[in-house]
């Protein structure tokens, strides 16, 4: 039986320092990292979810779309947290915070303290221990309301103590905590603030549940190993330490967004202020999941996409409450209202390429119905019958740009670029050939690619004759997808300055009229930092692609919650903005991974991975390996090293590829 006192042991002996040296932690000290720990953190587990400050405290308040406190599925349970050891708050004694898988560790003055939510409950665990004896009391604000877009919030609160709990019950939730100490244990009850004060005790452990469910001794470890469940699948070997440990976390990232509820499962986009199911979002997440072997949950998210779509159009969001469904008009573009649920057209054309994505990598054979069904609201947005969709504000069909999607309608050169790729693939899988891509294609180039004397430039969109040269990240999808060197020429003229800087991509070029450093007007997303990745790539700008692939470990080993890449960052001031947990922030660092340096291809077409392959790795590298890897039904050990020379004896498969020998050892079934 694992212990508490094991993991404490274990994160005592940690310092600031081991970022750089231990794969299974991250480490935020008061002392050296000059943070007083009110920068946010999370622990999530199932539809349960944790957010409070590294100290450990919550500050009170009522926020329905950012989900700080304790939440089960849509439902808020704790709103506000505060723990005294002889009269000194938390904050004030606050010395170290350490993110395991599954757990957070604090160290305060006087005591220690482990948190985790047990697996398959909904149940948050919070273990205190010190080593003499100490008067604890702990403060916390029970809430119940429902998440966005509902926001109900609980009526007619009532309590019931006994010697084992306290329930608090409401019309929404009910939240029951119980508790066990070697001291004098108090309860004090003032409206929705529950205050336990335990005297001269060593330890105090406080179990809060959702669910009514029961905590467990072997709660903690059962938890472990669900969260490091994704250390045995895709593990990268590479000579830079911080590439291996940040694609062990993004792959954790993923499972730890995976979210399973009533309305169905998938993956929450981030947290706190996105934690509900997207298209787009999740559609990128879902192609990292394929790629290192959690295609089960990208299945997952998929098909609950496609659950709610309608007539073959992928929603944009799908919330929590209200059975997943939002009524009405519930969001304003300047003075437009709209609806959300169906906001975007991109969300389809991605759902496809993920659909072939996921058969490709698996060998799970791909549902056509469904596909098809997505295929033709594709067509029917192409009004004119060129070939080319478009766009139109006024039916919801944007793309990502939502703040300017007043001025997109017509022809994107995002949007255009997705559907083209989801032509070839449902073409080629289908057996139809290329004549259709291809004259598409050619259209779509004569449209976007324009020449002029500095070079080829690309503009963003075009209505009835009219064009839209606005320079930003959206121009760069094309080359993700297509090669030669219109594309290469195309991505000289974006990888500049004006676009591309040491933290990554900004959404518009600071040089463009159009540019105002906002949202979707300038702020840099490291979504589009994978785009790039995946362009240079594909089009073998290989140095510039690794430069970009180093922006990720940057942000990540630079963040104030260490391991997390943010949602977006300030286009010139280069500091973390948007929300500290960003789904797609991770997914696209697994991508450029895996398409990127290791090349594979995004739809795999052959059984043998290493068929699939064309991997560029920096010069001074000379081996890079990928250990259990799954693969269609079957686990591989891929080393790529360069040079001819065979030297392993466990390998079943040697090849070569221009400098680079791949060894594929024996597979084994899963």
């Amino acid at each position: 039986m694992l212990k508490t006192e094991s993991i404490m042991d274990i994160c005592r002996t940690l310092k600031i320092g081991d970022n750089e040296r231990d794969m299974d932690h991250w480490i935020v000290e008061r002392d050296t990292s000059r943070s007083e720990g009110f920068y946010s953190s999370v622990i999530k587990n199932g539809p349960v979810h944790f957010v409070c400050g590294q100290n450990g405290s919550i500050e009170s308040w009522i926020s329905p779309r950012r989900r700080v406190g304790l939440w089960n599925f849509d439902t808020q349970h704790i709103s506000g947290l505060d723990i005294k050891v002889n009269g000194k708050s938390e904050k004030e004694t606050f010395l170290k915070y350490v993110r395991g898988f599954a757990y957070i560790y604090r160290q305060y003055e006087d005591f220690e303290r482990l948190d985790f939510i047990a697996s398959k409950k909904a149940i948050l665990e919070m273990k205190l221990r010190s080593e003499k004896l100490v008067n604890f009391e702990i403060n916390i604000q029970i809430l119940h309301e429902t998440a966005w877009p509902q926001s109900n919030f609980g009526k007619d609160y009532r309590v019931k103590v006994n010697e084992r709990y306290i329930r608090i019950s409401s019309s929404i939730a009910s939240t029951t905590i119980n508790y066990k100490s070697n001291g004098n244990t108090k309860i004090a009850i003032d409206n929705q603030k529950i205050t336990i004060s335990s005297d001269s005790t060593s330890f105090l452990d406080i179990y809060v549940s959702c669910d009514d469910s029961l905590p467990e001794e072997n709660d903690l470890e059962n938890s472990i190993k669900y969260n490091e469940k994704t250390n045995t699948i895709s593990n990268l070997v590479t000579p830079s330490f911080r590439i291996n440990k940040l694609f062990r976390w993004a792959k954790h990232d993923l499972l730890e967004l995976f979210t399973s509820t009533p309305i169905g499962n998938g993956f929450y986009a981030g947290i706190p202020q996105f934690s509900w199911f997207f298209g787009r979002d999740g559609e990128w997440m879902s192609m990292a999941a394929i790629e290192c072997g959690l295609g089960d949950l990208a299945q997952n998210h998929l098909d609950m996409l496609y659950s709610f779509s309608k007539g073959g159009r992928i929603p944009h969001e799908i919330p929590l409450s209200n059975g997943g469904h939002i009524k009405g008009d519930n969001y304003k573009i300047g003075d437009s209202p709209v609806s959300t649920q169906f906001m975007s057209i991109d969300s389809s054309p991605l759902w496809i390429i993920c659909m072939y994505m996921l058969s490709g990598w698996t060998g799970k054979k791909s549902d056509e119905k469904t596909i098809s069904d997505v295929m033709n609201f594709c067509k029917s947005c192409d009004r004119d019958q060129d070939g080319l969709i478009e766009n139109r504000f006024s039916e919801g069909l944007i793309g990502w740009p939502e703040s300017w999607a007043q001025k997109r309608d017509g022809i994107c050169v995002d949007v255009n670029a997705w559907w083209l790729e989801a032509i070839r693939v449902f073409d080629q899988m289908n057996g139809e050939g290329n004549r259709r891509f291809e004259s598409i294609l050619k259209l779509y180039k004569d449209l976007f690619y324009r020449f002029t004397e500095n070079g080829i430039t690309i503009i963003d969109s075009a209505n009835d004759g009219k064009t839209r040269d606005i320079k930003g990240a959206m121009q760069i999808v094309p080359a993700m997808y297509f090669s030669g060197s219109l594309f290469s020429e195309g991505l000289k003229w974006l990888y500049q300055p004006d676009l591309v800087t040491e933290w990554g991509v900004r959404s518009v070029s600071n040089r463009d009229r159009f540019y105002d450093g906002g949202y979707h007007t300038g702020t840099i997303w490291p979504l589009m930092t994978g785009w790039m990745v995946l362009a240079l790539y594909n089009n073998s700008m290989y140095t510039e692609g690794f430069d970009m692939i180093e922006t990720f470990t940057r942000l990540a080993f630079s963040s104030l919650d260490p391991g997390r890449i943010n949602e977006t960052y300030n286009p010139e001031f280069l500091y973390a903005e948007g929300q500290f947990f960003q789904g797609w922030s991770s997914s696209l660092f697994i991508q450029s991974i895996m398409e990127g340096l290791l090349g594979f291809e995004r739809v795999p077409t052959d059984d043998d991975p290493s068929e699939m392959m064309n991997p560029h790795l920096p010069e001074s590298w000379d081996e890079v390996k990928l250990l259990n890897f799954p693969f269609r039904n079957k686990v591989f050990n891929i080393t790529v090293r360069k040079g001819n020379r065979k030297e392993a004896s466990d390998i079943s498969k040697y090849m070569q590829k221009n400098e680079w020998q791949i060894n594929l050892s024996k597979e084994n079934a899963i």
